[in-house]
């Protein structure tokens, strides 16, 4: 199994065809089985910019509290996700897109209130 990670500044945003889509797209029709991480970053911090919700960045992490947690959750399983997905079904794959969060794969905790 192939897996991928997908970083925020590298997807390309409006271009008919993702020509990294198009590679990983061509590894699956060939039978090789991939899994697709992705990020996200670029897209998350224009939506709070759009919406006026102030970000911090905290040792190179985002500080999330619950009203930018809405537009992460929204962001990364909405615009990229389905973008992703999408892309990847119009190249002929079945793709399947799911969030860390769905039939509770992943699960997290608060590592510093403050």
């Amino acid at each position: 199994m192939l897996v991928f990670k997908y970083g925020g500044h590298a997807i390309t945003q409006g271009l008919s065809v993702d020509p990294i889509l198009e590679i990983l797209a061509n590894h699956i029709k060939s039978g090789e089985k991939l899994l697709l991480v992705h990020g996200g970053g670029p897209q998350i911090n224009r939506e709070l910019e759009l919406h006026g919700i102030k970000s911090e960045m905290v040792s190179g992490l985002r500080k999330t509290t619950p009203e930018v947690f809405e537009v992460v959750q929204r962001t990364l399983s909405g615009e990229v996700l389905r973008g992703l997905v999408n892309q990847l079904i119009g190249l002929g794959v079945n793709a399947l897109g799911i969030s860390a969060g769905d039939a509770n794969l992943t699960r997290a905790k608060i590592s510093n209130p403050e």
